[in-house]
């Protein structure tokens, strides 16, 4: 499951870069970076610390906007 999923966002990743969106290689090279909010909210809310559930959503939007060089938006 995972594997195909990296490779997906390599591929995208390199798009994204031969376009012009994505200033380095970053993500290309490493794209576990794009999941790891994901892969830390749900540790975080499964089996750290259930009483303060991370927002997993806004946790992934916010490394979007890290990975794209996007100003990040402020918390709601």
């Amino acid at each position: 499951m995972v594997d195909p999923l990296l490779a997906q966002i390599r591929r995208l990743a390199t798009e994204a870069r031969k376009s012009g969106e994505l200033r380095g290689n970053v993500l290309v090279e490493n794209p576990h970076l794009l999941i790891a909010p994901i892969w830390m909210g749900i540790i975080n809310n499964e089996l750290l610390d259930k009483s303060h559930p991370l927002d997993i959503g806004r946790l992934f939007e916010l490394q979007l906007d890290l990975a794209f060089g996007s100003a990040v938006p402020q918390a709601k």
